[in-house]
């Protein structure tokens, strides 16, 4: 998928839209053309009040910059915390990958998994990820990583995190 103003994967949890802020468009490749245009922003109505139910606490999603990241070399991975939440960075060539740091096949960290060209490994259970392709399983496709959007533009490294706006107290 090609997200307009930069090249990053979006998952399909409807949710999960809300986390990428500057979002003007979504291609699909591979997909049959449409005749018709869907915004956004009605997606993203739809996510969060589609089926009735509201969060009582509301999320705040912004670009945050990372630093450090052309330290890394092709092939390696780092956890790194950005914003208050950790991140697992993956520099695979010149590109650079974000994900959430917790195996969707057994909840543990990510961190120290074992990296073959574009698969990652769990370190506790073995499942392969594919880095490239929005850290989907390999061994089993319901399983996938949670990617983070990443941008780099003008030599600044930035990635959209979400954190839980604290309701004020009163």
């Amino acid at each position: 998928m090609s997200v307009f103003g930069g090249h990053f994967a979006i998952d399909g949890r409807a949710g999960n839209l809300r986390c990428r802020p500057d979002v003007t468009g979504i291609v699909v490749e591979g997909a049959a053309p449409s005749t018709t245009f869907v915004p956004l922003a009605s997606l993203e109505r739809n996510a969060t009040h589609g089926s009735g139910a509201s969060s009582k606490t509301p999320d705040r999603t912004g670009w945050e910059d990372v630093f450090g990241l052309d330290a890394l070399t092709p092939g390696t991975l780092r956890t790194q915390d950005v914003g208050g939440q950790p991140v697992l960075f993956c520099k695979l060539n010149e590109d650079f990958y974000a994900y959430g740091v917790r195996c969707p096949g057994c909840g543990q960290a990510l961190e120290g998994g074992r990296l073959e060209n574009e698969i990652l490994a769990c370190p506790t259970c073995e499942q392969r990820y594919d880095l490239v392709h929005a850290g989907r399983g390999v061994d089993i496709s319901t399983l996938h990583l949670d990617p983070i959007p990443l941008l780099k533009e003008n030599g600044r490294t930035k990635v959209a995190i979400t954190s839980r706006v604290q309701p004020s107290a009163r």
